[in-house]
């Protein structure tokens, strides 16, 4: 399922996220224009936050909160589609 916001720092974040049994297994960043060494390595994070929590709740990261909230709202939309 595909998700996006075009709220990032710079423009678009589109996610893909794997449902298995109505769970998230995995998410990926398929799109993104973030600022490199900053938004960029928000990512990872934000995504193990997601999986535990099989949520789009997830905690800002500091120093990348729109690419946090870009992320947040990307994966909400993918969940919507996904029926979760």
């Amino acid at each position: 399922f595909i998700g996006t916001s075009s709220n990032g720092m710079n423009g678009l974040v589109q996610v893909e996220v794997t449902v298995e049994n109505r769970k998230m297994t995995a998410i990926k960043v398929t799109q993104q224009s973030e600022t490199e060494g900053i938004g960029t390595v928000a990512f990872a994070p934000l995504i193990e936050q997601a999986l535990e929590k099989q949520s789009a709740n997830v905690d800002t990261i500091g120093g990348a909160t729109i690419t946090s909230e870009a992320f947040k709202e990307a994966l909400q939309n993918a969940l919507y589609k996904a029926g979760i």
